[in-house]
């Protein structure tokens, strides 16, 4: 189980990754906390409170400045209200009980950037699931909430502008959050809840600019639980998998800009083969091959002098895979190598942070965010198929 939490975590803040030196040592020390914690996790009580609550959070920290172009845009501290309302799960469904019976729910988000005229404000919807880690009597709570959705930003980048807003060129956006809660409970339907947490928007390189946006705050909010009462968990005896072996292949066509050197948007495609091995209900591990194609890398080529041929469009790459498996929806994380490219600026390495919805026995819908480290390539939306044995 520490392996898993610790996997999740790191690739999860993979996309935020932090250059100084002492916000290293920051998330580092965060890392090793939680792993140490989630050796604890398993909870006395049998019980659970009321399925509904109510949340609301405010938050105040800053713009990271991940790029040079992003440090004319940081005029100050940052705000934000966070609205949310969510569910306790009690184990209706199996992974519910194998997560430790998290939260999930839906909520509204609201930020203040400290530079209306260039960055304007942020407007988010998402979905969230809130997993806990260590508990004390329903009173003291400490989990992780992971939240995903979109955002509406009110300015974009406009080369009128005296101050050029390369952080985002489309009023829509990805809306990620990660953060780490302390919940502490002072009256029966109340709880006081103390967070750090880290949020990033960003339109997955469908037009240029597209810097994205991060941010690092401090989150201090109210839980208002209506009618508390408790809830007893439902447990039952956790099956071991029935068939272990899955192979997964999916394709997915794209679209992808790149800074001003050509055409707007380049076409590009994944195919995609995966084989997993699944360890229990909530994990599998695997490999697998990629094959990529991108049309945006026609220009650079041609910039830097090589002889271009049509084939050096075509990047092949093995990959490692893990899956965390939520009933049938999964989240995906692959980091992979490519072992043939003709181009290398962007570094031989990417990595993959998809969900996968499973919604027959045989196809499942996929949407990933492929990356090189921090920066982001391209989005892929696919159908899929596998087969299980």
């Amino acid at each position: 189980m520490l392996h898993i939490i610790s996997f999740f975590k790191v690739n999860i803040l993979s996309i935020l990754v932090v250059q100084e030196k002492m916000t290293r040592i920051l998330l580092i020390l965060l890392f090793f906390f939680l792993n140490l914690g989630f050796l604890h996790s398993q909870p006395d009580s049998v019980k659970l409170a009321t399925l509904n609550y109510y949340e609301i959070r405010y938050q105040h920290g800053f713009i990271y400045k991940h790029a040079t172009a992003i440090n004319r845009l940081v005029k100050g501290d940052i705000s934000a209200i966070d609205i949310n309302y969510g569910w306790q799960t009690n184990g209706n469904s199996l992974w519910q009980q194998l997560y430790r019976y998290p939260k999930a729910g839906v909520g509204l988000y609201y930020s203040m950037l400290n530079y209306p005229e260039i960055l304007g404000n942020g407007i988010a919807g998402y979905g969230f699931i809130n997993i806990p880690l260590l508990w004390y009597k329903n009173v003291v709570v400490l989990s992780y909430q992971t939240a995903f959705g979109a955002t509406y930003v009110t300015k974009i980048y406009n080369e009128e502008a005296p101050v050029l807003n390369d952080a985002y060129s489309t009023h829509w956006n990805i809306y990620f959050d990660f953060s780490v809660d302390l919940a502490l409970r002072f009256y029966k339907s109340f709880s006081l809840i103390s967070a750090i947490g880290i949020t990033h928007y960003s339109n997955g390189a469908v037009k240029m600019p597209n810097l994205g946006l991060n941010t690092i705050t401090y989150q201090f909010g109210l839980n208002y639980n209506p009618g508390y009462i408790e809830k007893k968990r439902i447990r039952r005896d956790i099956p071991k998998p029935e068939k272990r072996n899955e192979f997964r292949i999916f394709y997915s066509p794209g679209i992808k800009a790149i800074p001003p050197k050509g055409k707007a948007a380049y076409f590009v495609s994944t195919l995609s083969v995966n084989y997993a091995y699944k360890l229990n209900q909530k994990r599998k591990l695997g490999f697998g091959l990629d094959l990529f194609y991108d049309e945006s890398l026609e220009p650079y080529y041609i910039e830097a002098g090589i002889d271009y041929k049509k084939q050096y469009q075509f990047r092949p790459g093995y990959h490692l895979s893990q899956d965390l498996v939520f009933g049938k929806v999964s989240f995906l994380v692959e980091s992979g190598w490519y072992f043939k490219t003709h181009y290398k600026d962007d570094n031989t390495f990417y990595h993959r942070l998809a969900l996968k919805y499973q919604f027959t026995n045989n196809l499942f819908i996929l949407y990933a965010l492929k990356t090189h480290w921090v920066t982001a390539d391209y989005m892929e939306l696919a159908l899929g198929f596998n087969i299980d044995w």
